[in-house]
Formats: C-alpha cells, sequence, structure tokens
C-alpha cells in the first residue's frame, strides 16, 4: 500500500510539472496541438503571442491524416501582439485541402493541375471554403464558393444553392450539370430545398456545372462553366467544417 501511495504521488507529481512547465514556458493549448510552428515574415519576437479565437471545436486534424501547423504573425489591426492560428493541410482522397481553424476558411483543388498555390492557380479555379456567425443566436453557416456557384449549409444544417448576386429584379438563376436539364429559380426565391439537393445529387455524378444569372443593372445574362473536379470531397470537408463548428 505504501509503494502504491508513492507511484501514485509520482505520476501525480510528474503531471504537475509537466503542465505547468508548458505554461511557464508560454505554451497554450493551441501551440501544444500544433506539432510545428511557421513564423511569418514581420512577426516581432519582443511582443505577446496571442491565440486566435476558432470557430472549430477541435483537439486534432478535421481529417484523418490531417497536418497541423501553427501560424504566428503580426496583428497590424492591433499593432500590439503577435496573433496565432491553427491552419491544416493534407489530401482527401487524392485531393488537396487547406483549411483555417479560426473561421473554417481555406481552399480545396479545383483543377487536377491546381496545387493551392497562388498565383499558380488561376483566380475562382479551386473551391473555396467559409463559414460565417450570426451574431444574434451564436450559429453558424458554412459554404463552398466556385466562380459564381455558392453551395452550403445553413445554420439548421440544410443544405442550399445560389448563384452569383446583385441580381437583377424579377430575373432567373439557372444551374445545369453537363447535359442535364436545367434547374431554375426566380432570384427572389432561390433554389428551394429540393432543388438544391437535386444540384448537389447531380453535381456528384457530373464533370462539369453552367451558371446562369442577371446582375444588376445590366439585364444581360451572366453564363459561367466550371469543373466539378473535386466537389465531392469539398462537400465532404465542408460538412465536417460545420459539424465541427459546434452548431450540432
Amino acid at each position: 500500500m505504501f509503494l502504491i501511495r508513492i507511484k501514485l504521488f509520482s505520476f501525480v507529481f510528474f503531471v504537475f510539472v509537466l503542465s505547468h512547465g508548458a505554461l511557464a514556458n508560454g505554451m497554450t493549448d493551441a501551440e501544444m496541438l500544433c506539432p510545428e510552428t511557421e513564423y511569418a515574415p514581420g512577426y516581432r519576437n519582443s511582443m505577446p503571442v496571442l491565440d486566435e479565437e476558432e470557430i472549430l471545436k477541435l483537439n486534432g486534424p478535421l481529417i484523418p491524416g490531417g497536418s497541423l501547423k501553427c501560424k504566428v504573425r503580426f496583428d497590424y489591426s492591433t499593432m500590439k501582439n503577435n496573433k496565432r492560428m491553427r491552419v491544416e493541410s493534407g489530401e482527401y482522397e487524392g485531393v488537396k485541402y487547406r483549411i483555417y481553424f479560426s473561421d473554417g476558411s481555406g481552399a480545396v483543388q479545383g483543377l487536377p493541375t491546381n496545387n493551392l498555390e497562388y498565383p499558380n492557380d488561376g483566380s475562382g479555379t479551386n473551391w473555396s471554403t467559409q463559414c460565417k456567425v450570426d451574431k444574434m443566436d451564436d450559429k453558424h453557416w458554412c459554404y463552398l464558393d466556385k466562380a459564381d456557384l455558392r453551395i452550403g449549409i445553413w445554420k439548421d444544417g440544410v443544405p442550399y444553392v445560389s448563384v452569383g448576386g446583385s441580381h437583377y429584379p424579377r430575373s432567373d438563376i439557372s444551374v445545369r450539370i453537363d447535359k442535364n436539364k436545367p434547374i431554375t429559380a426566380s432570384e427572389k426565391l432561390g433554389f428551394t430545398t429540393k432543388q438544391s439537393l437535386k444540384i448537389i445529387m447531380e453535381l456528384k455524378q457530373g464533370a462539369s456545372i453552367t451558371t446562369r444569372y442577371q446582375e444588376w443593372p445590366y439585364q444581360r445574362n451572366i453564363d459561367k462553366t466550371i469543373e466539378a473536379f473535386g466537389f465531392i470531397q469539398a462537400w465532404e470537408i465542408l460538412q465536417n467544417i460545420y459539424k465541427a463548428s459546434g452548431n450540432n
């Protein structure tokens, strides 16, 4: 019994020293959860490092096998401290991705030749991710963008699809996957949930998607055709982002 108490005391003391040693060295939860830290040009080692508030409530990677890194940069908005944020990058089913834990923003490879490096990848050729917060109830909604197409998940978990912005009043928005029948809605009401689910289902099986809308003040069609490459992976990553935001 005496030996058991000694061993238990030794273990508790070891944990106490380990945790307090980390705090004494200025390590925070974000830093201890990042196996690697990258310091951006302009980082000021004479100023404190504050962790950026995160939407994603995770202690590990968003995607199994993803690589976590802490990026530290000087906070020019306050001019008083550095900012540390967690970023995950990797490949999911052969498609490259990069996600910021602070707001769910990031990119998923949208063309076979893209590598998520600017300016090598053409503008609007990757799937970009983002989450927004409702300041009234602190709920999140998240979405994917590529060119004029947006596919997202509302606060209540219902998928939605939209096309373009600043629509010409009483005009229509349309989506066509490959040579399938176009799916059309009014700019005022937008696509129904049933239509949005149909677009997502067709896009998972398609190779390209064409969008059409009219933008104020010009009453003319704006058409764009983009590749569907990476959509399946991007949509699954977005669903993981949404779940990690804590809405459920």
